[in-house]
Formats: C-alpha cells, structure tokens, sequence
C-alpha cells in the first residue's frame, strides 16, 4: 500500500509485515546465488580434476603399450603400481574381446563367402574390410 505525505511525497510503499517479507525473499534469493555460484565454480574444478584424470589415464596407457615398464609409468604419471597393473589388465580384457570378436567376423564371412554372399555385404555385416575378406577368401580356397 502506497502512504503520502501531507506534502505529497510518498512515506511508505510497503506494511511492516511486507517490508520484512520482501527482507526474506532478498536473503533467499541471495543465498540462492551465492550457492548456485560455489555450485559453478565446485563442479568447474571436479571437471577440470576428471578431465586432468582422463589425460593422465590416457597418457599412462599409451606410455603402456609402448612397453614402458610400470616403474616408470608411476613415477612419470602418479598412478600407483598397483592401479596400473589393474590399468593392464583391463588393457588385456579389452584386446582379448577385440580379438573374440575379430575371430568371429571371419567365421561368419568364410560361412558367407561359401554362400557366394557379396563382398560389400560381407564387410558391411562382419566390419572386415574389403581387403581382409578377400585374404580371408583366397586361404579358404587353397
């Protein structure tokens, strides 16, 4: 409610009771952002933390498949030995799948290769390539 002077100027725009709640809201707005802000800035630092992670992960692999011994890697990289031979091992998992999976693209184009299937059929269903069918099929014929 708006209250004027006998002079016309404006005294009061807001009762108490709407003076303190309009306090309240300033102080919850407020503290909302001051809280969205250190939200922000927190997960900005975790991003940068996991991302200097990754590259020290991706680094620490790459120096493992060169063959550079794990004493090295650690020291190098700050990873402990013992979260680079699980690094290793996970390593060997993966190639292990890659080559299950490699063996079984060339089971099923040699079954297709005997059913006269094209070869761009072959690779687009296997994921060989061209190149791999055709060596794959020259050593079914001898």
């Amino acid at each position: 409610m708006i209250r004027f002077n006998e002079d016309g100027t404006i005294t009061n725009v807001l009762t108490p009771e709407e003076d303190e709640e309009f306090v309240m809201e300033l102080r919850k707005q407020e503290a909302y952002d001051n809280g969205h802000e250190a939200g922000i800035k927190e997960g900005i630092k975790e991003g940068i933390k996991e991302g200097v992670k990754n590259t020290t992960r991706k680094n620490a692999i790459s120096m493992i498949k060169e063959k550079i011994p794990l004493k090295t890697v650690s020291k190098v990289t700050k990873i402990n030995i013992k979260e680079l031979k699980k690094l290793v091992m996970e390593l060997r998992r993966q190639e292990a799948y890659r080559n299950g999976e490699k063996s079984n693209a060339r089971k099923n184009a040699i079954s297709m290769l005997k059913d006269k299937v094209p070869l761009a059929k072959i690779a687009q269903y296997t994921k060989l390539s061209i190149k791999e069918i055709k060596k794959i099929s020259s050593q079914i014929r001898n």
